[in-house]
């Protein structure tokens, strides 16, 4: 997503929100509109002929539709479980902490940025110093705790004076670990924070977006008590912190193994808007199968006869 799109402001806008439970029920709005505004969300809605829609908490949404009945969809923020995305992740909640104390207290929409200091990166001398950091880049294990993280970057932004829409860039060294914080009035009408760690990307992910569905497969039956179908829309990380590619050739191709009616990922791009791609479930993967193998062998029957007539 543009840094500066609407549907950025949503996103940033939803992080906003003062309670934990209400941040995330804005995020399940925010990417239920997304998915909606998709041609494959728009043929989902076709498909199950929905009407309308209410908040609800297993599953995240359950839709009325035409027939009387109703259809459920389950919505999972899925955070990549390497050791560099769960830094980053601790340093986004600390971002957003901070993000959200500022406009509380200083009513200041806040543009915050903040950058791990790699000594592999910066401290290179010699090929196999740069190897180590091409090979294993990023950081891997903060050496504080988020409260006393939060506490440092909060006294350096509350102590700077008349903060204005020019970046002031400050180093912080907590335990040996040196960051730098790069804060400034928000160019914009909304709060946005990110962080910088990078680190190798995980393409296509195939066993941790099973692992996914797999997880959510063993709360199915609950999730369809209130509801006659339910689907699943997995959402990975925005690249730039989760460090994650899909390729939705590569997704749509391969069978998981999934009890929800449709499995979808939805991700969200810098460019051209959110990209879905619909996961084919190993049930339907084995009837085409049956089915191309059953036409193969008409095939062969007609090549036969054709063969024999001549």
């Amino acid at each position: 997503m543009n840094t500066f799109s609407p549907a950025m402001k949503q996103y940033f806008m939803a992080q906003m929100e003062p309670t934990h439970n209400a941040r995330q029920k804005a995020l399940e709005i925010f990417y239920l509109s997304q998915f909606l505004n998709t041609p494959e969300g728009q043929k989902w809605k076709k498909e199950n002929m929905v009407c309308n829609y209410e908040d609800y908490e297993c599953p995240d949404f359950l839709f009325s539709t035409s027939t009387g009945t109703k259809v459920g969809l389950e919505i999972v923020d899925w955070v990549n479980q390497t050791k560099e995305c769960r830094a980053t992740q601790i340093l986004l909640d600390v971002a957003g902490d901070i993000c959200r104390t500022i406009k509380r207290e200083r009513n200041i929409n806040l543009s915050l940025i903040i950058d791990i200091y790699d000594p592999n990166e910066w401290e290179a001398k010699t090929r196999k110093d740069f190897l180590k950091h091409a090979y294993n880049p990023g950081i891997k294990h903060l050496q504080a705790n988020k409260k006393e993280i939060k506490k440092r970057f909060l006294e350096i932004i509350l102590n700077t004076p008349n903060l204005t829409d020019y970046p002031e860039q400050k180093w912080v060294e907590i335990n040996s670990q040196k960051f730098k914080l790069s804060f400034s009035r928000s160019w914009r009408d909304y709060p946005n924070f990110f962080v910088n760690n990078i680190s190798t990307c995980w393409n296509n992910p195939i066993q941790a977006i099973q692992d996914v569905i797999s997880e959510k497969n063993g709360k199915y039956t609950s999730y369809t008590k209130n509801c006659k179908t339910c689907s699943l829309l997995i959402v990975p990380p925005l690249y730039n912190t989760g460090n994650c590619l899909i390729t939705p050739e590569v997704i749509s191709s391969h069978h998981f193994n999934s009890k929800f009616k449709k499995t979808y990922i939805l991700e969200l791009r810098d460019t051209d808007g959110p990209v879905v791609s619909e996961i084919i479930n190993k049930k339907k993967g084995l009837h085409y199968i049956v089915f191309k193998i059953i036409s193969l062998i008409h095939r062969l029957r007609v090549l036969l006869v054709l063969k024999l007539v001549l």
